[in-house]
């Protein structure tokens, strides 16, 4: 019962008040946005027009990007970045990412990787034994150029050097393996 001249007080609109942001908070994300967006358009300025092609982007941003490559830095290098990043915003900036990510060979192979880096592993420490069973398990491997990229790839461990030939061999694995 309420007696006249009592306020109430209703906590649900300061429950729903506190879930917004901020503008610090809505300044931050833009920011952040935009510094997202900045750092991509330089990425991908940086590509030989060879991947920009393989990268399967609109045509416009790909004409973008290929004119930023012909402007020397200054105000013009400038002012066609800040064009691509507005063109950029309509898109999926990580999945662009992710795109220019595997056209440069930095990608993660987060799909089976375990499988894959098993059956890497074993085939340089088991050899033929460990190819033989990879190829009962996928025929339709292409045997000839596995056994190369096991070789290479044994042959680049003894040694030391680089990891050129474990890479291309993880690829190749990647690409047969369902």
């Amino acid at each position: 019962m309420l007696h006249s001249g009592t306020i109430v007080i209703d906590h649900r609109e300061e429950e729903e008040e506190d879930t917004r942001k901020t503008r610090s908070e809505l300044r931050a994300e833009r920011k952040a946005v935009q510094a997202g967006l900045d750092a991509l358009t330089v990425r991908l300025g940086k590509l030989s027009p060879r991947i920009l092609s393989a990268l399967d982007l609109d045509e416009d941003i790909v004409e973008a990007v290929t004119t930023l490559a012909k402007i020397p830095h200054g105000s013009g290098y400038a002012r066609q970045r800040r064009l691509i990043a507005r063109t950029l915003r309509d898109y999926d900036i990580e999945a662009i990412d992710r795109r220019v990510d595997i056209a440069l060979g930095k990608h993660v192979f987060s799909a089976r990787p375990g499988k894959l880096e098993r059956w890497r592993t074993r085939l340089v420490e088991e050899g033929d034994s460990a190819l033989a069973e990879l190829l009962e398990e996928h025929p339709a491997i292409d045997r000839q150029r596995l056994r190369q990229a096991v070789r290479a790839a044994v042959t680049e461990q003894k040694k030391g050097t680089t990891r050129k030939r474990w890479k291309a061999l993880h690829e190749m694995l990647s690409k047969a393996l369902p």
